[in-house]
């Protein structure tokens, strides 16, 4: 995969895994599902919150791996 399009691919992702977590902010989570349901949107979830720290995982792996391999020759 080219250098790229995996580091564009990455930073996506982890700001994707970023909203999910931010959307489900444990602490504040009555807020944001009144904020949800005016806006006709699912309620943040546990499953949300999985789902966005794998995805931020993923995307910060492959920022990571893009920014630090070496080039080829």
């Amino acid at each position: 995969m080219n250098r790229f399009v995996q580091l564009l691919i990455g930073l996506v992702l982890a700001g994707a895994g970023y909203l999910c977590l931010n959307y489900t902010s444990a602490f504040q989570s009555e807020n944001h599902a009144e904020w949800a349901a005016e806006h006709e949107l699912p309620a943040p979830t546990h499953t949300i919150f999985l789902a966005g720290a794998a995805v931020g995982g993923l995307g910060a792996l492959m920022t990571g791996h893009a920014l630090g391999r070496r080039r080829r020759a």
